[in-house]
């Protein structure tokens, strides 16, 4: 029998590990990445301009961080806490007419620094890199979007401190910080969202160099710096219109548009000003 080459990867390994998996679209904002630096990055994905994917493993890592979140709780409860959320059942908040949400992760009470003081929660995960420097610099400096969605969510709870809590994937230690709202940064972030949603045209770029490392990591790389073509659907469409209550019509057919609907478009398809 002839020997096996070396580098042969089981058959396993392959169907489960090559590949991307395309993410389901967000059918709104997320106030999660209201503190990403650019706004352009934002509205493409409002927009729905590429399909986003990702790898198997990185979706591992997605699914490791919501499982993280009952883990936290339980110790949390262990130290008398109490945990108002359910992981399975997280409340929303809605903003900019239906078209900007957000998740949080948990409502605390007696919490030991201030036993009356109601915080909100906030659960993430990090790699041994990112979590070191987030211990040195600590969560404004080191994780500034995180911070920012905190400040976003204590702002529509109408809570003004905040519990965050990191785990390093690789060891299982463990980062606590607590949170003041900043009421001002958060209405910044909030309107910079809502001026998102209601642009009919690409904000200015934030990084020109398309040579810059942020932008050679961004899914829509090739649109900004290199004039492709979105995807056609009904938000890159000159007849697609933002309504009230998270609305979407067409002006071109004269009708109210479902989300499915939305990301297929039609033959009439007219790209809008700034995409063509």
């Amino acid at each position: 029998m002839a020997e096996m080459p070396i580098d042969t990867r089981l058959k396993v390994e392959q169907m489960i590990e090559d590949g991307l998996i395309t993410q389901k679209p967000r059918p709104y904002l997320g106030m999660s990445m209201l503190a990403e630096p650019c706004q352009r990055k934002l509205w493409y994905g409002f927009r729905m301009c590429s399909e986003l994917k990702i790898s198997p493993r990185v979706n591992r890592l997605f699914g490791r961080g919501h499982n993280e979140e009952p883990i936290i709780q339980n110790d949390l409860r262990k130290i008398g806490v109490i945990c108002l959320v359910d992981p399975n059942n997280q409340p929303e908040f809605i903003d900019g007419n239906g078209h900007m949400k957000g998740h949080p992760d948990d409502q605390l009470l007696n919490i030991p620094d201030a036993p009356k003081t109601p915080h909100l929660g906030e659960y993430k995960t990090h790699n041994k890199k990112s979590f070191t420097h987030l211990q040195k610099h600590g969560l404004k400096k080191s994780k500034p979007i995180h911070y920012g969605q905190m400040q976003v969510y204590m702002r529509k709870w109408g809570l003004i401190r905040g519990l965050y809590v990191a785990v390093c994937k690789d060891d299982d230690s463990r980062y606590y910080e607590r949170v003041t709202l900043d009421i001002q940064y958060a209405d910044e972030l909030l309107k910079k969202g809502r001026d998102i949603i209601s642009s009919e045209t690409p904000p200015s770029k934030r990084f020109t160099d398309p040579e810059y490392y942020e932008c050679k990591w961004c899914n829509y790389y090739e649109i900004c710096h290199h004039g492709i073509l979105p995807l056609k659907n009904c938000r890159t469409c000159y007849y697609g219109d933002i309504h009230d209550e998270g609305k979407w019509k067409c002006s071109g057919h004269k009708i109210e548009l479902s989300f499915q609907q939305q990301q297929i478009g039609c033959h009439r398809h007219k790209y809008m000003k700034g995409l063509r």
